[in-house]
């Protein structure tokens, strides 16, 4: 189960985990939450339904009640989360560390250069989005820098949402010369909003993003942004849902949580300092 389709993002991952299902002779069944509750509540009933032999799933931006998580656990259904997992869940995982990954393009920000650095968010429930915002503020101490509570903005992680929030922070008074953000399509946003108001990216204003989208590297300035790994974090999920079947139990005692590296791709949006 995936949040949605139109997200670069997880068609990689899928690209993963069917590679190594179509090796174990299995076949994979694709459901889109639509990033709703709701959504992902009938998707749980519809794999049931199905009898499928196992869930491996990424948690709807929008959910907040992981009743329906817990009772699929409850029934014996092998569930493996990826990404956007959720530590109150005992299930096995492979994620990315997010804390991290927002750490390393921070650090990049302060190291090009720039002191005021902004961040633009997601819902603040959504545990990743909790991890990315908190590698910001320890770079941001790590470099002796400091985080004014006006430059920390959340939205709904979309293009739109990163517009909004660009818009808000060149209301400021104190303006910030770099932005760091939550991931791809809002810097996308915001990076739309800085062009139309003339504002030169990277020479005046930063930016980041998060999750190596494709068309990161295909726009004006290429978007400098950290990769997840998508195609092996579906591999690994896959690889530890066949591997954990093979066993009497599924859900042992010790949970398997893997987390991969994040790795920083620099392009033009963040290099103040060329040589």
């Amino acid at each position: 189960m995936i949040p949605s389709a139109e997200i670069n993002f997880f068609g990689s991952v899928i690209h993963g985990i069917e590679k190594v299902a179509t090796e174990q002779g299995y076949n994979v069944l694709i459901y889109q939450s639509n990033e709703s509750e709701e959504w992902e509540r009938r998707g749980v009933d519809t794999f049931l339904r199905s009898q499928v032999d196992g869930v491996l799933a990424s948690i709807a931006k929008q959910t907040t009640d992981t009743a329906h998580w817990e009772a699929l656990q409850k029934q014996g259904v092998p569930i493996v989360l990826f990404d956007r997992v959720n530590a109150l869940l005992p299930v096995p995982s492979v994620s990315i560390d997010d804390r991290l990954g927002a750490y390393r393009a921070t650090r990049h920000l302060a190291e090009q250069g720039y002191r005021h650095i902004a961040f633009i968010g997601g819902q603040p429930h959504v545990p990743i989005w909790q991890q990315r915002l908190q590698g910001y503020h320890d770079a941001l101490a790590d470099c002796g820098l400091k985080a004014a509570a006006a430059w920390v903005k959340h939205g709904d992680v979309s293009i739109e949402s990163g517009a909004a929030c660009m818009e808000a922070l060149l209301q400021q008074k104190k303006k910030p010369d770099a932005v760091c953000c939550v991931e791809d399509f809002t810097a996308l946003g915001a990076l739309q909003v800085l062009r139309a108001n003339g504002i030169s990216v990277p020479h005046e204003v930063g930016l980041v993003g998060f999750a190596n989208e494709t068309f990161g590297a295909h726009i004006t300035p290429s978007l400098t942004s950290i990769d997840q790994q998508t195609i092996r974090m579906g591999e690994e999920a896959a690889r530890l849902f066949f591997e954990l079947s093979a066993n009497d139990r599924f859900y042992g005692a010790d949970v398997r949580r893997l987390v991969l590296e994040p790795k920083l791709i620099i392009r033009e949006s963040s290099q103040r300092n060329t040589i």
